[in-house]
């Protein structure tokens, strides 16, 4: 399997307001990064709408620059990255520098990055609508 941003335990417990803020800090899972089973980050409790806001943003802008996951739950910067390598787009942490993912090329990181948000949209809708329909009218991609 390619690049796949998994994610279990979804919980809204933490959402502090049903506010937009509230839902993108409070939405969190246990979220694991991999490529082809090297991990390459592995976060117990996460904020996975963040992460999907940011990253469905990021596949929308154009031109494409490098990815650095700024949340408002760290202080790091880059807790999750994407940066171009040679035409091709790699997935790395700064909680763990010495993995990354193999180079791909764009879409190849985008069908991982839709596969990623149309689960979270998924099991949104059957636990907190409200967060799920805030993610699908941001992308309206699912």
């Amino acid at each position: 399997m390619i690049v796949e941003f998994k994610f279990f335990d979804l919980s809204t417990t933490q959402v502090p307001e049903r506010s937009e803020v509230g839902y993108l800090i409070g939405v969190e899972a246990s979220l694991v990064i991999s490529d082809h089973g090297l991990v390459i980050l592995n976060e117990p409790t996460f904020p996975v709408l963040e992460l999907a806001w940011s990253l469905g943003h990021w596949t929308a802008s154009s031109p494409l620059h490098d990815f650095e996951f700024e949340s408002l739950d760290y202080e790091e910067i880059g807790v999750v990255s994407i940066k171009s390598h040679n035409n091709k787009w790699v997935v790395s942490s700064c909680f763990n520098p010495t993995v990354s993912s193999a180079p791909y090329e764009r879409e190849v990181i985008f069908t991982s990055i839709a596969n990623f948000i149309g689960r979270l949209y998924h099991e949104l809708k059957q636990i907190e609508s409200d967060a799920a329909t805030m993610l699908e009218s941001a992308f309206k991609l699912l």
